[in-house]
């Protein structure tokens, strides 16, 4: 639990940090994270897996809207490695990424 603590408290100090600052594109922001994006989201590894068991068995098709490099799929492929995702992501670093 410490760990997403701290992983909020961060995220709050980087929010108050670049307040001042002009939004970027969303892709261009993803893009500019990529090296680093799967450590950053490694904090909701238990939420991942807590999904997986929530799909139901009998679930053939999944669409994942911002898929991001397929972190979560990965687990749902170990539930389920029949299952036919649509993966969807505005930067296309993380869709190669996940390929």
């Amino acid at each position: 639990m410490k760990q997403i603590e701290k992983y909020m408290q961060d995220l709050k100090q980087w929010i108050s940090s670049t307040s001042d600052e002009p939004l970027e594109e969303m892709a261009g922001f993803f893009e500019k994270r990529l090296g680093g994006y799967e450590e950053h989201m490694s904090v909701w590894e238990k939420s991942y897996k807590v999904f997986a068991g929530l799909l139901p068995p009998e679930c053939k098709k999944i669409l994942d809207l911002g898929c991001g490099t397929g972190l979560e799929l990965d687990v749902i492929w170990q539930n389920n490695p029949d299952i036919v995702v649509t993966g969807v992501d505005l930067c296309q670093g993380m869709l190669d990424k996940l390929l």
